[in-house]
């Protein structure tokens, strides 16, 4: 599993404070990207706001494309049963 985390340029403009902010956030998979790309993302995937979550299966398809995080601890174990339990959930948020 990986949460992948996308901006855009003109949206964090400040370099150094987004290499410092995906370090102390632990964001492993986080993209800069270009203002056209983060825009074709946008018309992809319908959203005006940020956050935005998408859950996507090991093959890249859509399993939800409006993931709201706060259901993490139940609906990871109920879309992937092979890779969480609730048990591993608990004392996640």
């Amino acid at each position: 599993m990986a949460f992948v985390f996308i901006t855009d340029s003109e949206g964090t403009p400040d370099m150094e404070f987004y290499k410092d902010y995906i370090v102390k956030n632990s964001m492993f998979e986080s993209y800069r990207v270009s203002a056209d790309e983060y825009r074709a993302l946008r018309e992809l995937f319908k959203f005006n706001g940020i956050p935005r979550y998408v859950l996507m299966d090991p093959d890249g398809r859509i399993r939800n494309d409006n993931f709201q995080m706060y259901n993490l601890t139940t609906e990871l174990p109920k879309n992937y049963p092979q890779l969480f339990t609730y048990q591993q959930m608990q004392g996640i948020e």
